[in-house]
Order: structure tokens, then sequence, then C-alpha cells
């Protein structure tokens, strides 16, 4: 799993990475943000990734997957429990907004791939703080569940 983006704005091809990587397959850094490039626009100098390509790239890819708009704490440990990981994208400060890749839950942690943390070890009271403020704003939270 990837922990820390190279790029600024590469959190969303990080998040398919893990993704894939979740799902088996051995795929690259390198070749995720070349298929980003030449199928979903993505430019590492811009403003990153629009969350409509993380759908475009998911049915590109045929992982199956499932959004819930306004996602919860409760809906993505629901979705943990069952064996199955989150792509969340959430705002945080101003017009900002990023993705992290979710795979397991404990009672007090969530494992949370590329929030810039040493390790992926995230409290839920945090991300809940990061839901609730997201929700509240212009982007409010999409989390992909990966079936």
């Amino acid at each position: 799993m990837i922990n820390k983006q190279r790029h600024k704005t590469s959190c969303g091809p990080v998040a398919i990475l893990n993704a894939l990587k979740w799902k088996g397959y051995h795929d690259s850094y390198a070749d995720v943000i070349s298929f980003a490039k030449r199928r979903l626009s993505f430019k590492h100098h811009g403003s990153g990734m629009h969350w409509i390509y993380i759908s475009q790239a998911l049915d590109v890819l045929d992982i199956r997957y499932k959004i819930i708009h306004k996602a919860t704490l409760v809906d993505i440990t629901r979705e943990l429990d069952r064996d199955r990981a989150v792509i969340l994208f959430f705002q945080y400060g101003g017009h900002h907004a990023h993705y992290i890749f979710i795979d397991k839950h404990t009672e007090k942690f969530v494992r949370a791939w590329n929030m810039g943390n040493n390790t992926p070890r995230l409290s839920k009271k945090r991300l809940n703080k990061r839901i609730i403020f997201s929700n509240g704003s212009t982007m409010p939270i999409k989390a992909y569940v990966i079936l």
C-alpha cells in the first residue's frame, strides 16, 4: 500500500492504486499515474482529480463499487465489517479536498492510507471530525465502497 503521495495533487491516483493493491493487483505508482493522465485527464500541477474521475477509473478498471453520499463513520465501519474497503473523499480547510483509502478498523482507530502520517493509523475521533466538517461543506463526503 502507498501511504504518502509523491506529488501534491496525486491523492486520487494513490487511492485508486491502493484499491487495486487491496483487490490483489500488483500495479505500480507509475502505471496508475500514466493511466490517470491518459484516461482521466489528470495533471500533477492542476487541481487534482475530480471525484467523478474516481468513478470512471473504477468503471474502466472493472472494480465493483457503490457510492455512499454524505457517508458517516457508522456507514464506513459497517462496510469495513463486511470485508470491504473505502475510498473516502472529504473536504478540509477552505476548498481543499483529499482522498484516502481505508481498509480496516478497530474500536478506536481506522487504517487510513495516505493521510500524510508515518503510519496509516487514524483515530476514529479525528476522522469523524473531518466527516462532520466535510458533510457541512460545499463538498460532502463521498465514500466509494470497494465490493
